[in-house]
């Protein structure tokens, strides 16, 4: 290998790890925005004393799962090109093989299109227990503030913030 294949090879690793730690960073932020979302309807239906409205919760989960299992889905596409790169620089290094000819610079080949079976496929590995049961989780306290938000004693002072704003 050539030194100008080297630093190719070098270049297309770098651009990937960092594609890699971008889509990192957004499935960090669309937890958190999930929690934020979570967090916002329970508050707001328990203090308007509306159970139903917590149920809402349900289709907006559903919703930040498909977001993250798409990105998840350019993550491990990603990861996939690391280790091909990873493989050609450790043949040509220790044992002086030449650079694939089906190598191709970049991620542009590399991303697939996103498929409802492989976002399913994702979501099923068992490797992949803790993206499930995140939400599942979030679902869980949802569904445990149906039960326990009628529990609650109301405010005899305050009528919940829609009558509020109404008037």
């Amino acid at each position: 290998m050539d030194e100008q294949q080297h630093a190719t090879l070098l270049d297309d690793y770098a651009k990937t790890q960092a594609f890699i730690d971008k889509i990192d960073r957004f499935m960090f932020w669309i937890r958190n925005w999930a929690i934020v979302a979570t967090s916002a309807v329970i508050a707001f239906s328990v203090v308007n004393h509306c159970q139903l409205l917590i149920l809402v919760n349900i289709p907006i989960l559903l919703g930040f799962l498909f977001i993250e299992l798409i990105q998840k889905s350019f993550h491990e596409d990603a990861i996939g090109h690391t280790y091909t790169i990873e493989a050609i620089l450790q043949d040509s290094v220790f044992s002086g093989k030449p650079v694939p000819s089906t190598y191709a610079f970049g991620l542009g080949h590399t991303v697939q299109t996103i498929e409802s079976r492989k976002l399913l496929a994702i979501l099923c590995k068992h490797s992949r227990w803790h993206n499930l049961a995140f939400y599942v989780l979030l679902a869980t306290i949802s569904l445990g503030a149906v039960l326990v938000s009628p529990l609650l004693p109301r405010d005899q002072t305050s009528k919940g913030t829609i009558q509020k704003f109404e008037n």
